[in-house]
Formats: structure tokens, sequence, C-alpha cells
């Protein structure tokens, strides 16, 4: 039987989250390489940006959450707005891929 140590669910959301922040940003970055259209260059710092919003949030949830008592629900509406806008932003990009 494992016992865990309070706190680890929220460290490993938040790395996670940097995770997926991070993974943006090289996609953002990439896509900026590998293209020289207008469009292929803005999604790039569209995903760039993305990426450092979600850096961000996911920080400092992480760091309300952990400052609060564990009982408390999460928040997280602003995270889940990234999340949504990341999706979308990954949508367009394999629509302007596979055009």
């Amino acid at each position: 039987m494992t016992t865990e140590r309070p706190g680890l669910q929220l460290e490993r959301t938040a790395l996670a989250w940097r995770r997926t922040a991070l993974g943006l940003a090289v996609a953002g970055a990439l896509a900026a390489k590998l293209t020289f259209h207008a469009l292929g260059l803005l999604a790039a710092a569209v995903g760039v940006l993305l990426a450092v919003g979600l850096w961000l949030v996911g920080g400092h949830r992480y760091r309300r959450e952990r400052a609060t008592a564990p009982s408390r629900p999460p928040g997280g509406a602003a995270l889940a707005q990234l999340a949504a806008l990341t999706a979308v932003v990954g949508v367009l990009a394999l629509i302007f891929v596979l055009r």
C-alpha cells in the first residue's frame, strides 16, 4: 500500500501544465522556423504567447492552491479557458498543415 504526501497531486498537475506549455512553445518555434508565410508566423506567435500564458497561470494557480487549505475546491477557470484556446489554436494549426 502506498501513502502519498499531501500536495503531490498539485505538484504533478503543475508539472503537467508546464510540460504542456513547453511543448506548445517548442511547436510554435518549430512552426516559425519551418514556415515563412504570414499565417504560419502568426500561428507560431500565438502559440508561444499561449505557452507563456499557460506557464504563468499554471504557476500562479499552483502557488495559490498550495497556500490554501486542501479542503478548498480548485478554481481553475482561467486555466480551463487557456486550455480551450490552446486546443482551438492546435486545431487551426493542424488545418493549416494539412491544407
